[in-house]
């Protein structure tokens, strides 16, 4: 996709690919988002291998915390499930979505940050900040075999979901 020079468009569109490489809806939706900083790092170290170990090193934490809390984890959602039931059901919604945002918001910042701070370690910061000017090249991004395939992906989560 980079040879497109269309940095931007070849950031999201890996992107999606990535979450719709997990084929499922739930893995989809944060995969996606991880793909985009997963990219940011790519371009912000000029190899791949550092998206590789941070993507290797989510998933060791994920199973690491899903074996190591077993039931901790369910009790502890049942007992946020039952704190949140006492402002009602709409005002928990609310609450709850307005915690994760403002979390997402400031994880997403510190990330960009730490990556801008890796660009400039690596000499790379005057390329990293810019990503949105490059120049197109030429190349199609887009493809039929591409489109193809995420239709596939896509039939495929549907078909899960609906199971």
């Amino acid at each position: 996709f980079q040879r497109t020079g269309r940095i931007v468009g070849s950031i999201v569109l890996s992107s999606v690919m990535f979450g719709m490489m997990h084929l499922n809806f739930n893995q989809f939706a944060y995969g996606a988002v991880m793909g985009i900083m997963l990219a940011l790092l790519v371009e912000a170290t000029g190899s791949v291998l550092t998206s590789f170990i941070a993507h290797a090193v989510f998933n060791t934490t994920e199973v690491v915390l899903m074996f190591a809390t077993g039931d901790d984890l369910e009790n502890a959602s049942d007992l946020a499930s039952n704190y949140l039931d006492m402002f009602g059901d709409t005002l928990s919604a609310v609450l709850y979505n307005a915690y994760l945002f403002v979390a997402g918001a400031i994880f997403t910042v510190l990330a960009v940050l730490i990556v801008r701070k890796i660009a400039s370690l690596e000499g790379r910061r005057e390329f990293f900040d810019h990503i949105p000017k490059s120049p197109k090249q030429g190349y199609k991004l887009i493809t039929i075999p591409l489109i193809l395939a995420m239709i596939l992906s896509v039939g495929y989560m549907i078909f899960y979901a609906l199971m």
